[in-house]
């Protein structure tokens, strides 16, 4: 019986891996966008530097006013931050490979609350699933 398992666990997880492959590769290059606990996340090909225009009119298309962005090593990090009436929103973009960033957006009403919804439809712009 100990063979029979083993088998089925190989065949089971090798049929497995080629979908996770797939389903990574699609959600780095359409920029499938998830919920976080605070937000939303995306992958997406490009560099923060080539997706700073397109933060900047999402915030803008969604009524942030933006009064804060840094640039960290050497490009690899860029960040911004604003406000949507009674919301602080910070957007990240930080470089994951040579091909792709790590995107993340948070809409903060205060210490304890979230406005999820809004982040993932910043988002959503940003990467051009809105």
């Amino acid at each position: 019986m100990n063979r029979f398992a083993q088998l089925v666990f190989t065949a089971v997880v090798a049929a497995a891996v080629p979908g996770c492959i797939a389903a990574a590769a699609a959600a780095g290059a359409g920029g499938a966008v998830y919920a976080t606990t605070r937000g939303a996340e995306a992958m997406v090909e490009g560099q923060p530097d080539g997706l700073a225009a397109r933060v900047r009119s999402a915030l803008e298309r969604h009524q942030v006013t933006i009064t804060d962005t840094s640039v960290e090593d050497g490009g690899d990090k860029q960040t911004w931050e604003g406000t949507a009436g009674e919301l602080t929103v910070n957007v990240t973009a930080e470089r994951e490979s040579p091909t792709t960033t790590k995107l993340e957006v948070t809409a903060r009403k205060n210490v304890a609350d979230w406005d999820k919804e809004f982040a993932q439809r910043i988002l959503r712009d940003i990467v051009g699933n809105e």
